[in-house]
């Protein structure tokens, strides 16, 4: 193996526990696309599959199980309210102090949640559960202000 498996494998193994810790931080979880949950979870499938019936080398291996678990990490990764931040998407965790104003409305099944930086929307999440819900978390962590319920 070379240092650049091992490097691989590292990242991997931080990813997978990153997703797992934040998975387990969401206490209001949004809608899962079932888009975004189905395609990479075929594309992983592929990769392992592709990996499985070509791949020789451990080095080709491990990128193919690399490629495949990353995959599954974008596939799984949860989005929602937390009691430490607003999760958007991996990599777009928004701070409760970085938010100017939360708008939440109703929709046909469920709750839309839009998140302002300034007057420039940087999140917009759906949710299964009602406005009053999703209000009520937000109005623990948030100023009461900053929460505008339509």
């Amino acid at each position: 193996m070379t240092g650049m498996d091992y490097v691989y494998l590292i990242v991997l193994a931080v990813a997978v526990i990153a997703t797992i810790a934040e998975a387990l931080s969401i206490r209001v979880p949004a809608r899962v696309s079932k888009f975004r949950l189905i395609g990479f979870s075929l594309l992983a499938l592929l990769a392992l599959v592709f990996t499985l019936l070509y791949a020789r080398e451990l080095q080709a291996q491990i990128i193919g199980y690399f490629i495949t678990g990353m995959l599954l990490v974008f596939a799984l990764w949860r989005k929602g309210l937390a009691n430490w931040a607003l999760v958007a998407s991996l990599g777009s965790a928004r701070l409760w102090t970085t938010l100017t104003s939360v708008e939440i409305a109703p929709e046909k099944e469920g709750t839309v949640l839009d998140a302002f930086v300034g007057a420039i929307r940087v999140t917009r999440l759906h949710f299964k559960q009602s406005p009053d819900t999703v209000a009520q978390f937000l109005r623990t962590r948030l100023d009461a202000k900053k929460v505008i319920q339509h």
